[in-house]
């Protein structure tokens, strides 16, 4: 996602970096077990290191990886002078490759790209008295949501020659975007230029079933073609406009969010 208001602040390690390269000191996140494919790994020398000289330093990784003799990796693929990446058969192999001892003494990086493991949607219009931890405390969902992050505007001063933010109506929220048949897992199924979200598990008979696009697709009382979907409310992420929230939240977040939620 292109954050077009950020201003240089997209929110934190997990919200923001697309890549776990260059900071060592990040927790490593592993793919789920139930995740479904492709399984993608990179490998780079580390900044600094002796075998980051030159141009073609990505053959004396390959070279390590091959002696390696990896059963379960199909594909190899270089990704920048000291950088390629392994896809592995499964994704147990990936997270096991991950803690390759060999590799890792050597001062090697090993690390899952956070935007195999991420998603992260927008949600705009939420009024700038609402701090994101309190929007965070207040949406129930069956998916995970890791962190919640305001937006900031970059306003440039031609007199002062200087830089201030200022707070923005749109927050975003990083979630993780792995596929999953599991009824306690969260599922992320791209579907064409629509990423659709089942939350918030309720009864088939209820009539609070809404959506906020009228896809004729999307029928949140037809679950025959979800196998995990148990009728639930959902959230629409079309890829030209901003994220849509529908979430069970408490009545004084829905009176603060009612005009974002409902026009």
């Amino acid at each position: 996602m292109e954050c077009e208001e950020n201003a240089g602040n997209c929110g934190n390690v997990e919200a923001s970096a697309s890549t776990n390269s260059t900071n060592t000191n990040k927790k490593i996140v592993f793919y789920k077990s139930n995740a479904i494919g492709p399984y993608i790994v990179f490998i780079e020398t580390q900044i600094g290191s002796s075998s980051n000289l030159g141009n073609f330093t990505h053959f004396k990784i390959a070279k390590e990886i091959f002696k390696l003799k990896l059963d379960n990796s199909i594909k190899y693929e270089i990704k920048g002078k000291n950088r390629l990446f392994v896809q592995f058969k499964s994704a147990d192999a990936a997270n096991e490759f991950c803690k390759n001892k060999i590799l890792l003494g050597k001062g090697y990086n090993i690390y899952i790209p956070y935007n195999r493991l991420f998603t992260k949607r927008t949600i705009k219009s939420i009024p700038d008295f609402l701090r994101a931890e309190e929007v965070q405390d207040v949406i129930e969902s069956r998916f995970k949501i890791e962190s919640i992050t305001r937006l900031n505007r970059k306003i440039y001063d031609p007199n002062s020659k200087s830089a201030s933010f200022k707070s923005t109506s749109t927050i975003m929220l990083p979630l993780f975007s792995y596929f999953t048949n599991s009824h306690d897992e969260c599922l992320v199924a791209p579907n064409g230029r629509t990423t659709t979200f089942f939350i918030d598990e309720v009864s088939k008979n209820s009539s609070d079933n809404t959506t906020t696009n009228s896809d004729p697709e999307v029928n949140v009382n037809d679950c025959s073609s979800q196998p995990s979907c148990a009728a639930a409310s959902i959230i629409i992420a079309d890829s030209s406009s901003p994220l849509q929230l529908l979430a069970s939240m408490s009545p004084e977040a829905l009176m603060a969010l009612k005009y974002s939620i409902y026009t």
